[in-house]
């Protein structure tokens, strides 16, 4: 019969290893994954604020070129050539975003992914969480 006590079990002159230091690995792990999510997290509400401006300075450009067209019409048919013109560039704008918001998504599953698979490893992920300078220094 088999004893289930590690110790038995465990081959001469090597001695498993002790709950305290199985509680260190454990609490060294929980340690690394929280302080990765919460870098992920401040990485995330930066690159939000950033977003949110980059949108407002976008939607003014685009009201600011606009007015000023429009100021310069002359007629119906110039008004219809600044609608146009100006939908485009909203809609060239709005593309760009879009883009932009699913390689961001893309970059974000990656690291989280990462990060949760480091944590599981015991080993601080690899990747780094900003690729850029969040501050855009």
């Amino acid at each position: 019969m088999k004893n289930n006590c590690p110790q038995a079990n465990a081959p001469e002159g090597q001695q498993p290893p002790d709950v305290s230091s199985q509680l260190t690995e454990i609490a060294s792990r929980g340690t690394k994954l929280a302080l990765g999510a919460q870098k992920l997290i401040l990485y995330e509400i930066i690159q939000a604020n950033q977003d949110a401006l980059e949108h407002a300075r976008s939607g003014m450009s685009i009201a600011q070129e606009f007015t000023l067209k429009a100021a310069q019409a002359q007629s119906v048919k110039d008004m219809a050539a600044v609608f146009q013109y100006c939908g485009h560039e909203q809609m060239d704008r709005l593309h760009r975003s879009y883009e932009h918001l699913f390689t961001h998504g893309h970059e974000i599953f990656e690291v989280s992914s990462e990060l949760l698979l480091a944590a599981l490893r015991g080993q601080a992920p690899t990747k780094s969480i900003a690729r850029q300078d969040p501050c855009g220094e």
